[in-house]
């Protein structure tokens, strides 16, 4: 279903926690587009964004029966994404779920035969890839300054859910609702696919921990992993709520090194350090940074919608994520390196 470029398109958010706020931040900033509504299994979590963002809250059934609504958001716990995906789908909706797509193989492919019988756009929020400093590292692989690419080094800590700031979901420390550091892999599996463009084939991951001894799900992990066209990869990820940013991912070329600290710069590192500015300033450059990349990210959704193309994150991009993700978890479990058959 196509849209004429001057019509309104209609979404609806489902999931009003953190990142559906950070979506309707995003919409608001994105010409003829109209959020009807926001929807949460918690009431007053929908009410309180529709009061803020001055529209209601609504019902998955009112959803449902809204034949205006052009599309939804789906921004709930990571194990809902495929059910409500799928409703959606049959309804004749267009489709922007968060990442993973799924938490099950099964269920990907299920999405994706859908909105395919069904002529929709079913695309995966991977918001990494269309961050400012992402969309500048890839101009300059793109454009050889650093050489070929051999060999990626990445660390990133994440502050988490701080104490009087934010609270951690329950979902999110429980592994079986997808919560957890490894499910949260799949940005940096996105991001160094598009990046390298070549696939993973060969996993290995030796450690997969946790720090708060509360939480059912991963907060460290130390992952190796190796793409199709040679390039290795060694990321040491920690995701706890001690406050603390600090993440950067480093390429090593045959010509010089790519540093990217997300939010803070973008430099190439040869005989001395070049520093690419970002297209904005702000008083606060990480979260005009992250929502810059939302706003990209969501710009793109509508505009497959009405150019009646594929996105640039496609269900079958989103399946293959998972794919890696789930060889993580296989690796650390039997203690060995999976290789992935890509088709």
């Amino acid at each position: 279903m196509s849209l004429n470029k001057k019509k309104i398109v209609k979404i609806a958010i489902i999931g009003s926690g953190r990142m559906g706020q950070r979506h309707a931040e995003a919409y608001k900033k994105i010409k003829n587009v109209e959020i009807v509504g926001f929807n949460d299994s918690i009431r007053k979590n929908a009410s309180r964004l529709a009061k803020k963002f001055n529209t209601k809250a609504l019902t998955i059934d009112e959803i449902l029966l809204d034949n205006s609504i052009d599309a939804v958001n789906i921004c709930t716990p990571n194990a809902d994404h495929a059910k409500i995906s799928i409703k959606m789908l049959k309804d004749g909706k267009h489709v922007l779920v968060e990442k993973p797509m799924a938490i099950k193989i099964k269920d990907c492919d299920k999405m994706i035969e859908i909105a395919k019988k069904n002529k929709l756009n079913l695309m995966i929020g991977q918001t990494y890839r269309f961050y400012p400093s992402s969309i500048i590292a890839k101009k300059i692989i793109n454009d050889k300054k650093i050489g070929k690419i051999k060999l990626a080094q990445i660390h990133g800590i994440d502050p988490g859910f701080i104490k009087g700031q934010s609270k951690m979901p329950k979902w999110f420390g429980e592994r079986k609702s997808g919560g957890g550091l490894i499910f949260d892999m799949i940005h940096m599996v996105d991001l160094l696919t598009n990046w390298f463009e070549s696939d993973i084939c060969e996993v290995y991951v030796p450690l997969i921990d946790k720090i708060n001894k509360k939480v059912n799900s991963d907060q460290i992990s130390l992952i190796n992993l190796k793409f199709e066209n040679g390039i290795a990869v060694s990321i040491m990820g920690i995701a706890p709520s001690w406050g603390i940013r600090d993440s950067e991912i480093k390429l090593i070329g045959e010509k010089g090194i790519l540093s990217v600290s997300y939010g803070i710069e973008v430099k190439v590192g040869k005989k001395s350090w070049k520093t690419y500015e970002f297209p904005f300033k702000a008083k606060n450059p990480t979260y005009e940074h992250n929502l810059q990349g939302f706003v990209n990210e969501l710009s793109e959704f509508i505009s497959s919608i009405r150019e009646n193309r594929n996105p640039i994150v496609t269900g079958e991009e989103g399946r293959k994520n998972l794919l890696v993700v789930l060889s993580m978890y296989e690796s650390y479990k039997k203690n060995k390196l999976i290789k992935i058959k890509n088709k």
